[in-house]
């Protein structure tokens, strides 16, 4: 959902003017002063965090080694087509789908909670007889290619599904929180900017009198604003999990 009042990159700059004071007080950023602000945040947000998405990969049989589309940043899971030669169904202790645990066994009283220690062992047990069977598959991304394991054959039109996190996004289309997140941080890399031109002069001349220009403290309140933003998106960030699958 895009929500009206999300501005562009476009609109962000002159919001960014407007946040540090103008028109009213004058603002010594120049044009390309605000692009690497903006720039820096989009980077900042995409290294961060970025925009989780979910895709087919076609898969090929014979091939383990699949490049990476242009827009994944991380794989953060892969979801692979099941096996019709899968015979670890046949080690199974109890024939239900997935071999998830039975919802009647999750409201079971006290005295029989020794259903848990069972299930535990024999999920263990499914393990290992996939091991020993060859059919667990596995994965793994090295920079730009993602490897596949353990998979024995692959049907016509087989895909895998991969949830992964990407970092091409438009501002405005980001979540509320995201987006005041990324706004924040495009600002302060702002005001550090101003903050270093300013250092270069202890004030200018007016009609009324000469102005002091507030160097430190905009360097000052920049770089904890900086600290503060990459905590919070460090917390927000989607779970990473393990490398591989």
């Amino acid at each position: 959902m895009a929500y009206p009042n999300l501005k562009d990159a476009d609109a962000l700059k002159t919001w960014i003017l407007v946040e540090l004071g103008a028109p009213v007080v004058k603002v010594e950023l120049a044009q390309e002063h605000l692009d690497n602000a903006v720039d820096n945040a989009i980077r900042w947000f995409s290294a961060g965090k970025g925009v989780r998405k979910q895709g087919f990969l076609a898969l090929v049989a014979g091939q383990t080694v699949y490049p990476v589309p242009d827009d994944v940043d991380t794989i953060l899971d892969v979801s692979f087509p099941a096996n019709p030669y899968d015979l670890t169904a046949a080690f199974a202790p109890w024939l239900l789908p997935e071999q998830q645990i039975p919802w009647s066994a999750s409201g079971s009283h006290g005295s029989s909670m020794g259903i848990y220690s069972n299930w535990v062992q024999a999920l263990q047990y499914i393990e290992m007889a996939k091991r020993v069977m060859s059919s667990e598959e596995d994965w793994r991304q090295e920079g730009r290619l993602l490897y596949i394991f353990g998979m024995k054959t692959t049907s016509a039109g087989s895909k895998l599904i991969i949830d992964y996190k990407s970092g091409d996004f438009s501002i405005d289309t980001l979540a509320e929180r995201d987006h005041i997140m990324l706004k924040q941080y495009a600002l302060a890399r702002a005001m550090l900017i101003l903050g270093r031109i300013r250092l270069k002069y202890d004030g200018y001349p007016t009609a009324q009198g000469s102005v002091t220009l507030d160097a430190a403290a905009l360097i000052e309140e920049a770089q904890a604003m900086i600290e503060k933003l990459t905590e919070d998106l460090a917390a927000s960030g989607y779970p990473m999990g393990f490398i591989c699958g």
